[in-house]
């Protein structure tokens, strides 16, 4: 089922781009939970996609184990490996070529922080950001959800340049 709805979404986008209306050099492609998921899928095979920005999904790794928590992996109903490879999150991360902000919350039961963090390091470029909501499951704040706006301003409407992400060391 989704690998139809990834297909789903690129028909979309090839109905969007014949659009007189929409310039097909700036597509960008958001999503949540389940959406978050499309969007890396979507993002990882499609090259007209130029920002992307999932939440609360897409991570990858869900069916590893929490850290701590044995038995918490997802089942998967048949080949596992084959299912790691070819619909697993992690498969299209490290596909990715656009820009990728990922928004979160901490306690996701969806998109685990750590495994946020370990999908991101996939992804194959420096342009790429992660915002987490402190204490929340499932869902961010209007304070992180704007991120998401000036994200995409910066990558697809080039209308501001994003600070660098700041350097941070642990001194014991």
């Amino acid at each position: 089922m989704q690998g139809r709805l990834t297909i789903g979404c690129r028909r979309g986008i090839t109905f969007l781009e014949q659009q007189a209306e929409v310039d097909a050099e700036r597509i960008g492609i958001l999503g949540h939970s389940m959406g978050g998921r499309l969007t890396c899928l979507v993002a990882g095979t499609d090259k007209r996609v130029k920002a992307a920005s999932p939440s609360v999904g897409g991570s990858g790794f869900l069916q590893t184990d929490l850290w701590g928590l044995p038995g918490s992996a997802r089942r998967v109903s048949g080949d596992l490996k084959l299912f790691q490879k070819t619909l697993a999150g992690q498969a299209y991360l490290s596909r990715i070529e656009c820009p990728i902000l990922f928004l979160s919350a901490t306690n996701d039961f969806n998109a685990p922080l750590d495994f946020v963090e370990r999908g991101m390091a996939l992804v194959p470029h420096d342009q790429k950001r992660t915002v987490y909501a402190v204490h929340l499951n499932h869902r961010f704040t209007p304070e992180a959800d704007v991120s998401r706006q000036l994200w995409f301003d910066a990558h697809l409407n080039s209308r501001l340049e994003l600070p660098q992400t700041p350097e941070t060391e642990l001194l014991l």
